[in-house]
């Protein structure tokens, strides 16, 4: 599969992802026909998913370059491939959000929601709120060129591990990214909850990116290290940095999760607590329970002793569950909005995932397959090389 740093995905890999969203996606969209509203939803979960996944991909390589990070080097294509997820998955999320406003419960003649406080009729009325949904992606593509872009010139140049150009970048996006995330979490989510506000949602949503992001790469890094220039460049160490993380991020989106149940539960607000009332019953509390217990439970035992940190087989487990968690973690912000048509976990939820599954496997593959596993370590300064 490998020679020497280019890789080359096998050929049940390349036949069986695209074959997985091909035949996804034409279930998907009989049940459109069948259950539109659920099918719909679905799709919305979907696209959620695939686009909070890959901007946090992003944020990692960001951070990485203003805090100067060589650990990580071995990880850089991995987490360039997560991010090229993201044109196709803000395609999706923008085709939901023009195609079905019957998700945010306004058919598509209203232009402006009710039941809402007069500044957030204004702020959610379909143009202004279609438009900035747009504003939102086109600046996370255009940051990801664009640092994507400066770090392969850097290699190119032997400019070092990371160039002034891409630090400026880096630390640009993140500014950008922190207020848009916060904004697009109140957009495409907590608008669905008519009547429900939360300071706090954005920072969750942002946890639960970053961890999801992390769990992909880490992943794709126990994966390709069997079979690639990986299985040198990606030492024992490094893999339990990785453990590291994804211990690390998972706390944090258990931490903030926990603060906004505190707080709902604290002030006891009825405009609030109707938020919790719903997902602390049945069906939804299953769902919840099931990604807290994927999310934070499994991986804060199991990652806990130093030496599972360095086992391929129990991060694979670990980054498998935190991947279904975030996904259910989605489903139950989502889901309840959606009156009955999520209430039953089946054929059109997982054909979804497998959607999913296919078009972010197709994508990984392709753009490993166009530039080397690992950078280009003949290009950096030797300064550079032994770190």
């Amino acid at each position: 599969m490998s020679d020497g740093s280019n890789f080359h995905a096998a050929p049940l890999a390349r036949i069986l992802f695209p074959t997985l969203a091909i035949l996804g996606a034409a279930v998907l969209a009989y049940e459109s026909f069948e259950t539109p509203q659920r099918a719909r939803a679905n799709f919305y979960v979907a696209a959620n998913f695939a686009a909070w996944l890959a901007t946090g991909a992003l944020t990692l390589i960001a951070l990485d370059a203003i805090t100067g990070a060589s650990w990580s080097l071995p990880l850089r294509r991995l987490r360039e491939a997560c991010v090229a997820i993201l044109p196709v998955a803000a395609t999706a999320l923008i085709l939901a959000l023009f195609a079905y406003p019957s998700l945010f419960g306004a058919p598509a003649t209203t232009s402006e929601p009710e039941g809402l406080s007069s500044f957030a009729s204004y702020w959610l009325q379909r143009p202004f709120f279609l438009a900035r949904a747009l504003v939102y992606v086109t600046l996370w593509i255009a940051f990801a060129v664009a640092i994507i872009q400066s770090i392969r010139s850097a290699e190119r140049t032997g400019l070092g591990l990371w160039s002034r150009g891409t630090v400026a970048l880096s630390a640009a996006f993140l500014v950008v990214f922190g207020i848009t995330c916060w904004l697009a979490s109140y957009d495409w989510i907590m608008a669905l909850e008519r009547g429900w506000s939360s300071t706090i949602l954005g920072v969750y949503n942002f946890a639960g990116a970053i961890l999801s992001a992390t769990a992909l790469v880490t992943l794709l890094a126990v994966i390709l290290r069997r079979s690639t220039s990986l299985r040198t460049a990606l030492s024992d160490d490094c893999l339990h940095d990785l453990g590291t993380y994804l211990f690390g991020f998972s706390s944090f989106w258990m931490y903030i999760g926990y603060c906004q149940y505190l707080l709902i539960w604290y002030t006891n607000h009825p405009d609030e607590t109707s938020y919790l009332r719903v997902r602390l019953q049945n069906p939804w509390i299953a769902y919840w329970l099931s990604s807290v217990v994927l999310c934070w439970v499994i991986p804060f035992f199991v990652l806990l002793p130093r030496k599972n940190k360095r086992s391929g087989l129990l991060l694979t487990i670990v980054c498998l569950g935190v991947l279904a968690g975030r996904w259910l973690d989605l489903f139950v912000l989502i889901g309840p909005t959606q009156g009955t048509a999520l209430a039953t976990f089946g054929l059109p939820e997982a054909t979804a995932a497998v959607v999913v599954t296919g078009v972010a496997g197709s994508v990984v593959l392709w753009y490993l397959s166009k530039a080397p596993v690992t950078p280009l370590m003949a290009t950096l300064s030797e300064h550079d090389r032994t770190l």
